[in-house]
Parts: structure tokens; C-alpha cells; sequence
């Protein structure tokens, strides 16, 4: 790490109590680099002081590589069957007891019109799996992506869905606006949040789901992260961070979700951030060490309390603050 002459400011709440944690590269597409994570001791978050603009940003999501190019995938017959009792597609037994025991570790459930219909955005939309998921269950969606060629296939399938600038979105209300994975890409997310927050319909839900920070496999990995997609990831969120985030925007958070720590266990989660790990650091004895101990955390999903230490994903379902408007 080098010497720093000033005190680096969070972006997120301008407090100077930070300090610097590692020097951090690009474990998701190994594109070249390295960026200074900082630690915010004021609002807990962390964020990359170097990371590229927003002019530049754009180079480290190569298009024939990022997810969100992937044609989406409908959902498995599991999730299929929760989302279909949830809305009230499905009343049959096996739908209800797989909503019974495992509704609660589904990422969201946005909220539907009691009549009427359901608009909802979903901003940062890459491939279009959420609008084609919750079309399905008679939401009119919408969609938002910066990256034109993420966006081509959903809407050959007749979706209204923008590109380019954020701030050209047109002026319409939404009763449920959705970030999935995306709160960690923007450089100015306040700003985004509020211009949100002007769209959302009296008594509309804004759900904003992002990557835990306060969990091991990040202390246990850093950069090696499957999550972590430096310098993407601009800013690495926990619920304290979040809070004051979102208030600051104009929203409060009703419900807070965790995805499943037993998803931590899958042979291929585990598999792919080994593999991250001896690709960045090589085949030390160290880094070995550290791979067996990640794969022996995993275990930890299966005690109760010491679980939630596992929970890779948080998500916040929000309303607007009427105090703050």
C-alpha cells in the first residue's frame, strides 16, 4: 500500500475517518490494474479511491464476457413454484410448502397492486431476467441499462427498456423500482437514488439488493471474492451502511432480506472462488492454506447463529420517507 500525504474523504458521507485496507485487482474478468479499498470508519462502507470514471468504467465490462450479456434463464421448477403460490398462481400443496420453508431466502418479493396493474422498473437490468420473471406474474415492466448490446435481447422480446443516460429516463411513476446487484456499479448513487425516489408512485416499494460485506467469505477472500469485481464494485455495502445511505436519498427501509447462507455450500460456489483465489495469488502454501479454509467455512451455513455469517447477499425493501420530503 503507498503513503498517503491527505486523508481520503468517503464518497459516500465525506467523513475523513478512513485508512486504507489493500491494494485490490480485477478477480472477475483478470483484467489489468490495481485499486487503493478503503474502509469508511463513519458509515461502514468500503469503496475504491482510484477506481476508473465514468467515462472509462465502461472498458472493465467486456461484452462478451459480463453475466448480464447471457440470454436470462427462466427460473427452476423450485423457484417457479414459490414465486406462482406467492402471487397466487399456485394453491397446491407442494407450492405451499416450498413457499412455507423456503419463501423467506427468496431474494424479493415486489409488492402488488391489490387492483390495477403493477409498473415496475427495473433498473440496471442487464438481460432482462427480472422483467421476464415478473411479467409472468402480471407486473408491467420496464427496464433501464446503460449498456445497449445487455439490453438487445430483452427487448427483441417487446419490452420497453432505455439505454444511455440514466437522467433521460422519461418521467414516469413506478410502483415498484428495482436494483438488483446494481447499487454497487454507480458512481454517484445518491443522485440516482433520489432521481428515483421522483419516479416512485405514492406508496411505491423500492428494492435495492447488494452483495454483504459483513460476511466471512468476504473478511476470508477480499479481491478473490466471486462478489467482491473490483474495480466494478465501486462501493461494498452492510446493512450500516446502507441505512444512512437510503435515508440520505429520501427512503426507509421497511424489511430486510438475507439470501440463504446454504447457498454457500454449492460444490460450484465454492469451486469458482478456490479457483479465483490460485489464479490471483498463485500456488503458495499460503494460499492453499487460505482456499481449504474458505471450503471448511462453508460448513458454517449449518450452525445456527454462526450462519448468518454466511449470508453473501442483502437486500433492503424500501419506501419513501415522507419526513424527508
Amino acid at each position: 500500500m503507498r503513503a498517503l500525504s491527505n486523508p481520503v474523504v468517503c464518497p459516500l458521507c465525506a467523513s475523513a475517518q478512513t485508512r486504507e485496507i489493500a491494494d485490490v485487482r480485477d478477480s472477475y474478468h483478470y483484467l489489468p490494474g490495481t485499486w487503493r479499498l478503503f474502509h469508511c470508519g463513519a458509515c461502514k462502507a468500503g469503496f475504491l479511491a482510484d477506481a476508473p470514471d465514468e467515462d472509462h468504467i465502461g472498458a472493465y465490462y467486456p461484452a462478451s464476457a459480463y453475466y448480464t450479456h447471457a440470454a436470462p434463464r427462466p427460473d427452476n421448477r423450485v423457484m417457479a413454484a414459490i414465486y406462482a403460490y406467492h402471487y397466487g398462481r399456485r394453491r397446491d400443496f407442494g407450492a405451499a410448502l416450498l413457499h412455507a420453508l423456503l419463501g423467506r431466502f427468496v431474494n424479493m418479493f415486489p409488492r402488488a397492486r391489490s387492483q390495477g396493474t403493477t409498473r415496475l422498473l427495473d433498473f440496471g437490468c442487464g438481460n432482462g431476467a427480472l422483467m421476464q420473471r415478473y411479467a409472468a406474474y402480471g407486473f408491467e415492466c420496464e427496464g433501464f441499462d446503460v449498456d445497449e448490446n445487455a439490453v438487445a435481447n430483452i427487448r427483441d422480446r417487446g419490452f420497453a427498456v432505455y439505454s444511455g443516460d440514466w437522467r433521460a429516463l422519461p418521467a414516469r411513476q413506478y410502483d415498484v423500482i428495482i436494483l438488483n446487484q446494481v447499487l454497487e456499479h454507480l458512481h454517484r448513487p445518491i443522485e440516482v437514488l433520489r432521481f428515483l425516489r421522483e419516479r416512485l408512485a405514492p406508496g411505491g416499494q423500492l428494492i435495492v439488493s447488494v452483495p454483504n460485506r459483513d460476511c466471512l467469505d468476504y473478511d476470508l477472500l477480499l479481491d478473490s471474492w466471486s462478489s467482491f469485481q473490483a474495480p466494478t464494485h465501486l462501493f461494498h455495502y452492510r446493512l450500516e451502511s446502507l441505512r444512512p445511505l437510503l435515508r440520505q436519498a429520501g427512503f426507509r427501509i421497511e424489511e430486510v432480506r438475507y439470501a440463504s447462507p446454504l447457498g454457500t455450500l454449492k460444490p460450484g460456489y465454492i469451486r469458482h472462488n478456490v479457483r479465483n483465489l490460485v489464479r490471483m495469488e498463485g500456488q503458495s502454501v499460503r494460499t492453499r492454506l487460505r482456499g481449504l479454509l474458505f471450503a471448511a467455512s462453508s460448513l458454517l451455513a449449518l450452525v445456527p447463529g454462526i450462519s448468518a455469517r454466511k449470508r453473501i447477499r442483502i437486500t433492503a425493501c424500501c419506501v419513501s420517507d415522507a419526513a424527508r420530503t
